[in-house]
């Protein structure tokens, strides 16, 4: 959702070339990410073999990304 706003991708693939750290903050936006996705995205979790919650796919996608360092889920 975010992925183009502020830093975003671009800055997190700048810093990865620089080799400077990048920490993630709120990825879940206190949760309502996680909370409030549209039923067509909570049908598409749960048509998965994998037993995830929508927070652990977005913070298995976060570490995913080359050039993240932290990610703190406050």
């Amino acid at each position: 959702m975010d992925e183009f706003s502020q830093a975003g991708r671009i800055g997190v693939e700048y810093a990865e070339k620089k080799g400077i750290p990048v920490i993630i903050m709120e990825p879940l936006r206190g949760g309502r990410l996680a909370n409030g996705l549209p039923p067509k995205a909570r049908e598409l979790f749960r048509k998965t073999d994998s037993q995830r919650s929508p927070a652990e796919w977005a913070f298995r996608w976060l570490w995913n990304q080359k050039g993240v360092s932290v990610v703190y889920p406050e």
